[in-house]
């Protein structure tokens, strides 16, 4: 509009200064698509040909433009002409404003799409710069991988050359040690044929001179069995443990009795569900079984420094020998400075012994025994019996912790006649009490008569021996069908073969129940030892050993009773030692949790394996099964044994009722040492 004003103000100002319009004009213009041209009446016309369209702008005369009167109208038909003129072309100016915008808006949106597309280019560039960065740090840590992996198998080549170079050195010093062992051997096995003879001549001996004061009995035996071992003890009470055994036939046996002994046989019995009864004292006969020793003389011959292997070597009269090291001897001298003689406790403090002493001079003296001077001039005696019982031979070693333990069992079924002992003698008479606990330990139920039906009785047994163990349940505990019963003993139904309190990580190892009264119908206990079983599911199923002797299963205990308890557990069912031997059962169905921390591929296993167990342990050729009557009183190993219970009937004229309590092996195994040793000896 500003152009249109400024060519109409030229047109004015001209034609005011007496110029004229000589025309023409060509005021051609193009939007693009369309010509426009001016006509002589102000309209324009739009045709796409300009061949046709041509027009010319001129005023009609040519008469020059000045300002006379008479030429007025003229001049205003002129300017109004012009006038006509401009307008047109203020409209034409106008359109091309308006094609120019629509222009402009067109490059304005291609600039924007340019601008757009500048922008995805700059962002698919970035991305690709990111991805050559990402694989330039790839490609980095790849050399990085393949560089450790190689200072890796260096390591690995020169760990295994290391290793290859100390295992050939192990098997040199082996190969010494077999050398060494080698020439002891020999002079053993030179030996055995003098010991042998000695040994044979002195059972002659003793057997001609103990003979003739045998009073000997005949004993009928209903089945074959083998002697396997003979004791006599110096108050001349004697037996033969007898076991049975297809070899031989049906034959007498004889044995010597005297007093309140007699012959009880373990195995056996053509009635399981009975209590083995025999007319003498059972707990005699266990009393005078031998436990294990180191045999042989206690006499020492000659005694010799070995400086090269640093060993003592000791010839004892029979012939055999026995090597100790230095540093032990020199660890377990017994004098007053380094012994506490009133403990029986080492009071020489492990950082003022020399575990590379040497011995200056060893000697036997007079009374036999070993004397040794030491680097540093203390001297050390022993006793040649002490020396003899720690032998570091295998046999030697494998019969003191036999002794020391008594890890042997006697496996049985349900021929099994359960051991049987008198209650008061057992609390009265030291020979009576071993027996009990010696057969406790070695067949893991023990029998006893006698006991008065009344509360308190298993309190004065436990006395016998040391002390109870108390638990959540209390020192002892009474078995009754109680109403909202805090565990599945507490009631009538029937209990199925368990193990007492898996539910604590270290459980009760041995259990009494004491009858006080019986139910009319049913409540028939049933017992079967749980290592027997452990190890013909070993022959029979191993995978199933393998699974129960590995995996930890959760056990669980809530309630309330002495006091409130929540007890969690992980237990191997089958525990084993390092040596793979079963040492305890723990198994409860009723504790056993529903938190079962297993990987899943394991948990059907696991069920696979217990089932099999269970059914092994439910057996009737397994089981033993019997009926406490009030005054009875059984005592077992919760270890060992798993024991349960048929359903009974509650009410009647009697209420089932039974007193429980629990021991340590721990207290148990002391007393039976220190009864060993008050009956037998120190041996």
């Amino acid at each position: 509009m500003l152009s249109v004003k400024i060519v109409a103000a030229v047109c004015v100002v001209y034609l005011r200064l007496g110029a004229a319009y000589l025309g023409p004009l060509y005021p051609e213009m193009s939007n693009g698509t369309f010509h426009h041209y001016f006509v002589p009446d102000g309209y324009y016309e739009e045709n796409d040909d300009p061949e046709h369209c041509q027009m010319l702008f001129r005023v009609k005369d040519e008469t020059r433009c000045v300002l006379e009167e008479d030429n007025d109208a003229v001049i205003r038909d002129d300017f109004t002409i012009l006038k006509r003129h401009v307008e047109d072309a203020a409209r034409v100016l106008e359109g091309i404003g308006r094609s120019v915008a629509l222009d402009l808006d067109g490059e304005e949106s291609y600039g924007e799409f340019l601008r757009r597309e500048s922008v995805q280019i700059g962002e698919a560039f970035s991305s690709s710069e990111k991805s050559l960065l990402e694989l330039e740090v790839k490609f980095k840590q790849s050399q990085e991988q393949e560089l450790r992996d190689e200072h890796r198998i260096s390591d690995d080549f020169l760990a295994m050359v290391a290793h290859t170079r100390d295992t050939m050195r192990n098997t040199l010093d082996v190969a010494l040690a077999l050398k060494d062992k080698h020439e002891l051997l020999s002079l053993i096995i030179r030996s055995h044929g003098t010991r042998l003879s000695r040994l044979k001549n002195e059972y002659l001996k003793r057997m001609a001179l103990s003979m003739p004061k045998l009073d000997l009995i005949l004993i009928p035996i209903r089945r074959s069995f083998r002697i396997v071992e003979a004791y006599t003890l110096h108050t001349r009470v004697g037996f033969i443990l007898l076991h049975p055994t297809p070899q031989f036939g049906m034959f007498s046996s004889l044995a010597r009795c005297a007093s309140k002994a007699a012959l009880h046989v373990l195995k056996g019995a053509s009635r399981p569900s009975k209590i083995a009864k025999v007319p003498c004292f059972w707990h005699q006969t266990l009393a005078a079984v031998p436990l294990p020793t180191v045999g042989g003389s206690a006499v020492v011959r000659h005694a010799q420094v070995l400086d090269r292997k640093r060993l003592l070597q000791l010839e004892w009269d029979d012939g055999s020998y026995s090597f100790y090291p230095f540093t032990w001897l020199r660890d377990n001298c017994q004098c007053p400075l380094c012994m506490l003689q009133s403990a029986q406790a080492r009071s020489l403090l492990f950082t003022d012994l020399d575990v590379h002493t040497g011995m200056d001079h060893v000697q036997i003296t007079e009374n036999n025994k070993v004397s040794v001077i030491w680097p540093d001039q203390h001297s050390s005696e022993f006793e040649p019996e002490w020396l003899k019982k720690r032998c570091f031979s295998s046999e030697a070693r494998q019969a003191r912790q036999e002794e020391l333990f008594l890890n042997e069992r006697e496996f049985w079924d349900s021929g099994l006649r359960i051991p049987m002992a008198d209650f008061e003698e057992v609390l009265n008479d030291d020979k009576a009490a071993l027996a009990w606990l010696t057969a406790l330990r070695r067949v893991g139920i023990v029998y006893l008569k006698g006991a008065p039906a009344e509360q308190g009785q298993v309190a004065r047994l436990g006395q016998r021996i040391g002390y109870l163990r108390l638990t959540f349940y209390g020192h002892t505990w009474q078995v009754q069908d109680k109403p909202m019963a805090n565990n599945v003993a507490y009631t009538s139904g029937k209990l199925s073969l368990h193990t007492d309190y898996p539910a604590l990580h270290h459980p009760p190892g041995v259990q009494f129940l004491h009858c006080l009264q019986q139910a009319e119908h049913g409540g028939e206990s049933e017992v079967v030892d749980g290592f027997h079983m452990a190890e013909l599911l070993r022959r029979e199923n191993p995978e199933a050993f393998n699974t129960l002797s590995s995996l930890y299963i959760d056990y669980t205990d809530i309630g309330s009773d002495y006091c409130d308890f929540s007890v969690q557990s992980k237990n191997r069912i089958i525990d084993v030692d390092s040596d793979g031997r079963v040492v305890r059962i723990n198994y409860n169905n009723a504790t056993r949790d529903s938190v079962l921390d297993l990987p899943l591929d394991q948990v059907q296993p696991f069920y696979s394996s217990l089932k099999s167990f269970v059914e092994l342990m439910n057996q009737p050729e397994n089981l033993v099964t019997y009926r406490m009557e009030p005054g009875d009183l059984v005592t077992f190993d919760n270890w060992r044994l798993l024991h349960g219970r048929r359903f009974y009937t509650s009410g009647g004229r009697t209420l089932r009722h039974l007193e429980g309590a629990y021991l340590n092996w721990d207290e148990v195994m002391s007393r039976l040492r220190i009864l060993r040793k008050t009956v037998n000896g120190d041996r």
